[in-house]
Order: structure tokens, then sequence, then C-alpha cells
């Protein structure tokens, strides 16, 4: 009996030890990722915005008919029908430079000065934005995945006490890197989780400024299906959430890159950053209870897709097609459409 109890006990000590070293290893792994990935941001940090649309078209030819291809041709066909196939391939290329332009200024954000990222940034609505801090009631900034939307932190800031929620990547050890960048200029990131909610609903009911990133896919249990440009999405109900909780004044910021000369990417370009008040659907407190509230969320969800798409619009390029924003089907035994046929 006492041999096979210390036979069991060793081998747990034994199980205790192999999970020690993995988790060592993964650190170290870690590590490494997060050191390569800031050294690599301070190198192309050295670039000027022209260099680094010349190098981003290189990055294209360079990784050809690459996953990244694959995922952007899927949204744009099913987003646009009817653009031919030469216009889906130019749109594609188009969309994958603006893609690797984002890790660019990723490194921009880190490491250029305040007056070298803002000093070329035109800002349209900026009073939207000052009024609805000013009103005291809280300010639900929606950023959709468009343009350099990373700069919006370094642009809020130093102006105001900016929170963001954002989604931790899947290898940890950019997130270290990434939250350097994103938190130089005072903005506050947190997690999306139960942990971070409780602290950005604090934040915007004692009048804060709260910056969400509107069109991630949530889990099916944190969102609703609507449309998005004629397809069937799973939306994030956070916001009709986030604003049904604190009454927030919504308001929509975007980033888009303009060419310095018009149709001349390799001359660099410049920014331009909006605001625009977004009125969502009123419903009568009485109408909101739970045999009504789907209802409530998908007519939310559905006007913050709208709005996203009408910017899309603006520059179809600039948006973030490589993101697997269907893949999440409303019927669970349909198939992925980004799965290899």
């Amino acid at each position: 009996m006492l041999p096979a109890i210390l036979c069991k006990l060793n081998s747990i000590d034994e199980a205790r030890d192999r999970k020690d070293v993995a988790e060592f290893g993964s650190l170290i792994v870690s590590e490494w990722v997060a050191n390569f990935f800031r050294i690599s941001l301070a190198v192309v940090a050295r670039f000027s915005r022209a260099r680094s649309v010349k190098l981003s078209r290189l990055l294209v030819k360079f990784c050809g008919r690459s996953e990244a291809w694959a995922v952007t041709e899927i949204n744009l066909r099913a987003c646009f029908p009817e653009l031919s196939h030469s216009e889906i391939n130019r749109l594609i290329r188009s969309s994958l430079e603006q893609m690797f332009l984002m890790f660019f200024e990723l490194g921009q954000l880190k490491h250029w000065s305040k007056e070298e990222l803002l000093g070329s940034v035109e800002v349209v609505g900026a009073d939207v934005l000052e009024q609805a801090v000013a009103s005291e009631k809280g300010v639900l900034l929606l950023v959709p995945h468009i343009g350099n939307w990373e700069l919006i932190c370094a642009h809020l800031g130093e102006r105001h006490e900016l929170a963001a929620l954002y989604d931790p990547p899947k290898v940890a050890g950019l997130e270290t890197v990434i939250l350097e960048a994103r938190e130089r200029f005072s903005a506050k990131m947190y997690p999306i989780g139960v942990g971070g909610l409780r602290s950005v609903m604090r934040i915007l009911r004692n009048g804060g400024l709260l910056a969400v990133l509107p069109d991630q896919v949530p889990a099916r249990s944190a969102g609703v299906y609507t449309e998005f440009f004629g397809q069937t999405a799973l939306t994030m109900n956070l916001v009709d959430q986030l604003v049904t909780k604190t009454e927030a004044t919504v308001v929509l910021g975007w980033v888009q890159r303009v060419a310095k000369v018009e149709g001349d990417w390799r001359q660099g370009y410049d920014y331009r950053l909006s605001y625009e008040a977004l009125q969502l659907p009123h419903f009568a407190e009485q109408v909101v209870r739970p045999s009504h509230e789907s209802a409530h969320q998908v007519a939310t969800a559905r006007a913050v897709n709208e709005a996203i798409e009408n910017v899309i619009k603006l520059a179809p390029e600039q948006y973030q097609w490589e993101y697997k924003r269907f893949k999440r089907p409303p019927n669970l035994g349909k198939t992925n459409i980004y799965r290899r046929q």
C-alpha cells in the first residue's frame, strides 16, 4: 500500500516539474518575442512615411497569396459582390499595403515625438467631441479598425483622461510592447473581461471618456446577429449595455490616411482624424425589459454597423479586411466561410 502511495506522489511531483518547465519555457519564448518585437519597432520607426509605403508594397509582393490575402478576398467578395475580379484584386493589394503600414505606424507611435506624430493630422469635428466631454455625462467613443486608428491614443491621451478596452493578443509577448506604445501618451488600457468592464463602467458613470473598438467579434453570449454590408455578422452588444446603463454620449471616431499627392502614395501621406456624433435608436424606458432586450440590442448593433459601413465607403482599402469578421455564423452547423476548401 505504502509503495503505491509513494509512486503516486512521485508521479505528481514529476507532473508538477514538467508543468514548471513548460511554464518557464513559455515565459522565455514570450520574453524573446517581446524583445524581438520591441527592437523591430525601434528599427521601423526610423523610416519616413514615404519609405514605409514603399516597404509595405514590397512586403505585399513578397508574401504573395498569403493567409491574409485569402481572408481579405473572402471578406471583399462577400461585402462587395458587384465588383469585378480585377477590381477585387486591386482592392486586396491596396488593403494589404495599408495593413503593413500599421506595423510601421506602431513603431512611430512608440518612438516618434508628439509633434512628429500629430503635426500632419487634420482634425474634423473636434467640437463634437469637446462638447460631449464638456457635458460630463460620459463619452463612449467608437473607433472602428479603419486607417491608423491607434493614433487616437496620441491625440486624446494628453488632452483628456482617455480609457480604452482592448482584446489581448494571442501571442502573450506582444501585449506588453503594444501597451507601451498605446499608453505612452497617458491613455489607460483595460483588457476585455469582468474586471476591465467594471472599471470602464465606473469611468463612464463618472463622466469620463472611453474608447471601444465596436467591430471586434464577441463571444456568442456577448453579441447579437445583424447585418454588416449585407452579411449576417455577430456584433457586440457591449455598446448597447454601456449606453443603457450610463446614458453616455456616443461619438464615432476614425483616422483616415490621406496621400500628400492625390493618387500617389509614394510621396507619403498625412492623416484626417474625424469625430461625428452617433444617434442610436431611442427606446422608451418601459420597453427595455428582458423580453424586449434582444430587439433593443439588435437595433443598436445595426445602427453601429451602418455607421461603420458609411465610414468604410470613404476609403474601403483602409479597413482591416484581414480580420475574420464573419467567423461565427448564426447557424452552428453552417460551414465557416474561412475554412479551406
